[in-house]
Formats: structure tokens, sequence, C-alpha cells
């Protein structure tokens, strides 16, 4: 339907500057002209508005509309053409006048007297005198060039594309990208069934769809990631448009004690199932613009536990085959109790119940293989398997060596042991003396130890072939600097070593420096 040609005067121009919606003069309108861009394609009757994505396009909202017949119009000596090309928008009416005497909601100018807006009414002001005939026709051709609407989508553009908005009107058998929206019926003659009105009583609009993708995991391993919104759509089937990125989490449930109750979030550190209700809004859908649906999460526990447990070494005697050994699922709960322990070793194989590793002694030395078993408390009862080996050695045992090299003596009583000096004195008023270095030499002779070896059998060395041995012996009293032990000193030697099996043994001996001993038949 074409504009009355009386409205472009100018003092209709200037009411509509003062009441309405001018001109687009305003910087604000000047940068939201251009975000939307309208393609009508006038063959296929479909107009999908653009939305701008950094220098791209992108489409977003789809619209059934009605254009020009092409025909010529006898009444009024004119074609009923809807003009091809590149257009903006220009001044809006919410109420205008047509010709014939007919009257038009959300009225935008495309070009001179062409429009968009709604079907027409019989009445200005009259919600309830849509030729509602002619609202069948969107999707057609049927107007006298304007781009007819439903009342909706003639809002929409009325109250989204500012003045300087891009139009392009072409032609194609292709409908556009998002197809060609399924078309609501009417419901009371004389409404259009997409008017917001709250007094509508034929509103039919159907309300936004959210789609939830059977893709979409419905089971969670606990302290997993988990995407609530993920795969999950919402769309206005109106207008083909996305709603997607306006969904929201309304509510969060988790069912409890036999019924759902409110919780403040999901999570995947606790167990149980949820129930996450989607809810999206579109003012563009009316009254029933709002749209709800739930979908039930399970966040379980399904994988193998985990074992901790490390190879280590321990003594003859002890039980440890569990020692710092326990099992968790992933949720904490701890396994540690239903393990199998099966140990392999110097005293055979044997399977048991953890209770029953737990008193289990190792006596002999050697190398045990220790299995450990356990399975999820859930289905499908996932197993986890661990294997370590546990060394069990003895300490190591420090000796004198007996009989001692000549000329280093013991008394038998005292046990005490005489260390002949190695220097002899010069004064006469001192004595023969020997180095702290050399005393520990002298001590590296006497002493043997006897541990485990690296083939996992014990053997006996001589304490010198203990790399770095004199850092092992501590001397009391301790000289300064300069000093020497001298004839007669009494010194208390403490021999530390660390054995194979990690446990730092000692001894202790008492010493007397004796007078030098002259290399000879008679001496050393």
């Amino acid at each position: 339907m074409r504009l009355r040609k009386r409205i472009l005067s100018w003092v209709v121009v200037l009411a509509l500057a003062v009441s309405v919606i001018a001109i687009d003069t305003e910087k604000a309108d000047a940068a939201s002209s251009r975000t939307y861009w309208i393609k009508v394609n006038k063959q296929a009757n479909v107009a999908t508005v653009y939305k701008r994505s950094g220098s791209k396009w992108k489409p977003i909202r789809a619209m059934l509309v009605t254009t020009g017949t092409n025909a010529w119009y006898a009444k009024e000596k004119m074609w009923c053409i809807t003009p091809s090309g590149n257009f903006r928008i220009g001044i809006k009416m919410r109420w205008g006048e047509m010709m014939e005497e007919v009257y038009a909601q959300y009225c935008s100018q495309v070009r001179g007297n062409i429009l968009f807006h709604s079907v027409f009414y019989n009445r200005k002001n009259s919600p309830s005198s849509q030729a509602s005939g002619q609202f069948y026709r969107l999707g057609s051709k049927g107007s006298h060039g304007c781009i007819r609407l439903c009342v909706m989508d003639a809002k929409w553009i009325y109250e989204n594309c500012p003045g300087g908005t891009k139009v392009t009107v072409y032609s194609s058998r292709k409908a556009g990208p998002l197809g060609k929206p399924k078309r609501v019926g009417v419901r009371v003659y004389g409404w259009d069934p997409t008017d917001p009105n709250p007094r509508n009583p034929g509103f039919n609009m159907r309300r936004p769809v959210i789609k939830i993708s059977k893709s979409k995991p419905a089971t969670v391993q606990f302290g997993s990631s988990y995407s609530l919104k993920s795969k999950v759509t919402a769309k206005n089937t109106n207008a083909n448009q996305s709603l997607t990125s306006k969904l929201k989490v309304s509510s969060v449930q988790k069912w409890q004690s036999g019924q759902w109750k409110k919780v403040k979030k999901f999570t995947t550190r606790s167990l149980g199932k949820y129930k996450i209700t989607y809810k999206v809004h579109d003012k563009y859908c009316g009254k029933r613009g709002t749209a709800k649906k739930s979908f039930v999460v399970n966040v379980v526990d399904t994988k193998a536990p985990t074992i901790y447990a490390y190879n280590r070494t321990t003594k003859p005697g002890q039980s440890t085959a569990v020692t710092g050994v326990s099992a968790k699922q992933a949720d904490g709960t701890s396994r540690t109790a239903a393990m199998t322990v099966t140990v392999t070793g110097p005293q055979g194989s044997r399977t048991m119940s953890y209770a029953g590793a737990k008193a289990y002694v190792l006596n002999r030395e050697g190398v045990y293989t220790i299995t450990y078993s356990v399975k999820n408390t859930y289905k499908p009862y996932k197993k986890a398997v661990r294997t370590i080996a546990v060394r069990c050695y003895g300490d190591a045992v420090i000796s004198r060596l007996d009989p001692l090299p000549e000329p280093i003596t013991v008394d038998p009583v005292s046990d005490i042991i005489m260390i002949p000096a190695q220097e002899q004195a010069v004064e006469p008023e001192t004595g023969d003396y020997i180095t702290a270095d050399k005393l520990k030499e002298e001590i590296g002779t006497i002493i043997k130890i006897r541990d485990v070896n690296a083939a996992g059998t014990r053997s006996d060395k001589m304490f010198n072939s203990v790399p770095d041995y004199k850092n092992f012996i501590s001397l009391s009293p301790v000289l300064i600097e300069g000093e020497n032990y001298e004839t007669e000193d009494e010194v208390t030697a403490i021999i530390t070593y660390r054995g194979f099996n990690g446990a730092t043994v000692s001894k202790t001996i008492n010493i007397e420096i004796g007078a030098f001993v002259p290399d000879g038949p008679e001496g050393r």
C-alpha cells in the first residue's frame, strides 16, 4: 500500500519531526544506522536483516513480506511495483494513512511513498480493524508497492533501524540465508495475530524454542569441566532468529532426599543429579516471549580409583606391606581398606585383604613385589592396579677387626684400643704424637662394615674403602689448628655409616695414643 502523497507536504513533515521520528540527524542515530542492513527479496517475498560484525554482515532475522504485484492499477493510474536498488530509511510514523483511506502501523520510509508497514487497517488507531485476508498474503505479492509485514516485524524495524539504515531490494528465487519463516494464523478476524497490544484477543505468535542437542552429555565425570550452555540453542521461529546469546540458566536444582531442591550453582565437585533450567526471553514474541526448558545432568565417578604406593626400603621383622599406601576415588572417597594385596618375595607368594596385609610381617631379607588392586565403588566398577618393589634389609653392622693389625692392640679388660703415635717427640718435654688425619687413617684400617651389596646379599668391606670415609669419623676432644694427639692422650672416636636400607648406624671406640714404634724388625 502506498503512502498518500499529501503526507509528503512540508506541513506533515514538520509535524512528524515534532511528534514522531523524523529524518536522521542525531549522531547517535547515525552510528546506529550502520548496525543493520535490510535486504528485501521481492521475488521470494522475504526480508532478511543483517547485523554488522566487525567488517562482516551476519544474517540475524528473517521476515515474511508482501511486495508489489507488478500490475497496472488503473484507479490510481500507476504500476504496483516495489523498486529494486539501494535505499536508506527515512521518516517514521506510528500510524500512517495509506491510499484509499486505509491505515498502517509502524511505518518506516524506504523511498518516496514506498514504506515498510504492517498489513493495512480500515480505521486509524483501531488495531481490531485489520484486513485479515491481506495478512494471509504475507510471503507473496499483493501490495501497491510498499513492503508489508506483520505488526511485530514492522515494529522491530521501527524500533531497531533508525533513519539512514541501508535497505536493498532485489529479486532471487532463493529466500535468503535464514530461509522463509512459517506464517502464524489469524485467530480473531480484524486483529493481527502478532500485535503485542495487551487487548489483542487473537495473539498467536510462537514462543521461542530452546533446543538441547542429543549429543550434549547427560553424565559428567566428577571433577571434570562441563559447560552448561554448550550445545544448547534458542530461536525465535517466527523470524528464524537465533536467541542463543540471550539464553540464561535460570535455576539449578539437585536431587536430594527424594525431591528436587534448589542449589546455588552447578558443580562437578559434588556427585548427584542436577536439573538445569534454561530460560530465554524475546520481547518480539510478545506475551509469549519467554521459554524455559530443563535438562538433567548426572555427576558421576566412573574412573578407576587412584592407588598411591611407591617403591621403598624397610627392615625385616616389620609389618610394612601397606605402610604409606592409600587409595582414593576421584570424589575423595577412600578405598584404602577395600584393597586386595598380593605379596611375592623371599617368603613366597600370598594374596590377602588390606587388613591381612597390614598385619603381615616381612621377616626375611630380600626384594618383595607387592601388588595392590581395588575397584570403584560405583558402576561399572573399574579396577585400579599398582605394583611396587619393597627392599627389606636390616641395618648395616660396624665392627672391629679381630685380631687387630700390629702394632695396634686392645686392652682385654677396658676394651681401649692402643694406637701408637706416628711421630717421635723432638723435645724432651713433649710426647710422641699423631695428627687427627693420621689417626682417622688408622681407625679406617681396623673397622669393617657388614652390609647389603648391589647384588642384594650381605658382605664385609673395610671402612677405609668407603668414599670420603674420614668425613664419617668424629674425634673427641676436638683439636684446634696446630695441635696433635700425644702419647697417653685418650680419644673417643664415633664412626657413622648410612647402610643400604637408608638407616644410619654408629659405633663408638675408645682410643689411647701409645708411644711411637719405630720401623724395623722389632718395631713396625
